[in-house]
């Protein structure tokens, strides 16, 4: 079984270089064309991937991503309320290199004012990473998830051990896909 992980296009917020989590922002010009050769790129290695099924984050700028991938793949995904990005609280809309919210995002106990901290986002998505194991693993089914950045990777530390520096400087770019091996 494999889990493919994809950040949504381009928006807005990340144009402009702010904290954007569980607000909504609008894909750009650019981001719609990222989500366009995403999908065209998913098509190309179809057999190869063997995506059997799709779960995208409620937030507009990750189902308007997955839109593209739908068409073209021939499915269609179910939304997960769990992929939703991280919510920043009283941190959302703020520069992302602010200061303080740099800081903040250095410790995981933390919860943001108004959100939630690492850990919490690590249980809701953890828990469901448990549940599509044991709903598609039986049968092999290779999964993909659209969704953010952030989630994309608290997503990571569930396969992989990152180093908290790496986890606050490692940012996917917006149609990366990460591919997870069970």
């Amino acid at each position: 079984m494999k889990f493919f992980v994809v950040r949504h296009g381009q928006t807005v917020a990340n144009s402009r270089n702010e904290v954007c989590g569980a607000r909504e922002s609008e894909l750009t010009d650019k981001g719609r064309m990222q989500a366009k050769e995403l999908a065209e790129c998913l098509l190309q290695h179809k057999t190869e991937n063997d995506i059997r099924s799709i779960y995208v984050s409620p937030l507009k700028r990750a189902r308007d991503t997955c839109g593209y991938i739908e068409k073209i793949l021939g499915l269609t995904a179910t939304v997960e309320l769990r992929l939703t990005e991280f919510n920043f609280g009283t941190s959302e809309g703020v520069q992302c290199d602010d200061p303080v919210f740099v800081e903040q995002r250095r410790n995981p106990y933390a919860r943001f004012e108004g959100g939630e901290s690492m850990f919490m986002a690590a249980q809701r998505l953890y828990n469901l990473l448990d549940e599509l194991k044991a709903r598609h693993g039986p049968d092999n089914e290779n999964v993909l998830l659209v969704c953010h950045g952030t989630v994309s990777r608290v997503i990571e530390t569930y396969f992989r051990n990152v180093s908290i520096e790496y986890f606050v400087t490692h940012k996917p770019g917006n149609c990366e896909i990460s591919e997870y091996k069970l």
